[in-house]
This record gives structure tokens, C-alpha cells and sequence, in this order.
């Protein structure tokens, strides 16, 4: 007979596995795969910050900016740490040329994940996730930082 495992574990594994693919989705660019993945997640459970921080990613990505921003505010006032929340927020600061707040934004989250991925290691099932948002913010990181230079050159 196998140990079955708990269901709230099983439903985080889940959960975790649909973030890992709209991950996935978000760096090939495939806005409906992203929302199909932010459905399941809730439908795993209402309400989930999770998946209105992938939602969020898609309207930044889809030009709805207004949508983007009122969805990273409701994820950042629950949980105001929140990786892909906080890289809204930085593409939001890009768009309206906002450089500084794009680079203060970038600098404290790169620093934050660097360190979380440390920490987690390559093995832990959220690494994946960790690791694609700290790489897409030291490009958006360095494209600012070009800009800025190029503004001031």
C-alpha cells in the first residue's frame, strides 16, 4: 500500500507546477498559455496572489498597463515582496521612462533573488521560478542602466 499524500500538499505542488509553466510561458512569450496556468492556479484556490501576479504579467505584456498596475498594487498590498508583482511594477516604470524608479525597483529585487536562489538551490521545485524572474530583471536592469547612460551621454 503507498503513503498517500495530504491533499493541501498536493494542491502546493500543483500550484507550484502551474507557476513553474507560466514561468515557462511568460519567457516564450505565450500570453493565453500564461493565462491558462493562472486559471488553474485559481482554480486551485480563489483568490490566489499567485495567479493575479501571472494575470498582472499578462496585461503588462498585452499594453492593458492600467490592469497591470491595479493587479501588482492588490498582490503587493497582501504580499509586498512578491517577485513577479514587483516585476510589473518595474515594466510599468519602464514604460512611462521612469528609469530610476525601473532601476531601484530591479536592484532590490536582483539582490533579494540572488540570494533566495541561493538559498533554495537547483533541486527546490520553486527554484525554476526564481531563477527566470532574476534573469529577465538583471536584462531589464541593463537595458535601464543603458538608457540612463545614453540620456546623460
Amino acid at each position: 500500500m503507498q503513503e498517500q499524500v495530504p491533499l493541501e500538499e498536493h494542491a502546493a505542488e500543483e500550484k507550484l507546477n502551474w507557476l513553474r509553466l507560466a514561468t515557462k510561458f511568460s519567457s516564450d512569450g505565450d500570453l493565453k498559455g500564461m493565462r491558462a496556468c493562472a486559471q488553474e492556479v485559481e482554480r486551485l484556490k480563489a483568490g490566489d496572489v499567485d495567479a493575479a501576479a501571472v494575470n498582472a504579467e499578462v496585461a503588462l505584456y498585452s499594453g492593458r498597463t492600467d490592469e497591470a498596475e491595479t493587479l501588482a498594487d492588490q498582490v503587493l498590498s497582501v504580499q509586498p515582496r512578491h517577485p513577479r508583482a514587483r516585476m510589473v511594477k518595474a515594466g510599468l516604470a519602464a514604460l512611462d521612462f521612469r528609469l530610476d524608479d525601473e532601476i531601484a525597483l530591479l536592484a532590490d529585487l536582483i539582490e533579494e533573488l540572488s540570494y533566495k536562489e541561493k538559498l533554495l538551490g537547483a533541486e527546490d521545485l520553486s527554484y525554476t521560478i526564481y531563477h527566470q524572474i532574476l534573469r529577465r530583471a538583471r536584462g531589464w536592469l541593463a537595458d535601464a542602466l543603458y538608457l540612463v547612460g545614453e540620456a546623460k551621454g
